[in-house]
């Protein structure tokens, strides 16, 4: 099992969940954006510079 976090996924976007899966991986996608606010700035922060997000 891989547990992708919001700052992993804004910065890689979905190919992070593709290549986990590649592996083998069962992927647990984990987005929440209520319960760490420092957590939510730094994936907002991230997205904004994203290649994927553009």
């Amino acid at each position: 099992m891989a547990k992708i976090g919001l700052e992993l996924f804004c910065a890689a976007g979905p190919d992070a969940v593709g290549v986990m899966r590649d592996l083998g991986y069962q992927v647990f996608l984990d987005l929440k954006l209520f319960d760490i606010p420092t957590q939510v700035n730094r994936s907002r922060a991230c997205s904004a510079h994203s290649a994927w997000n553009t």
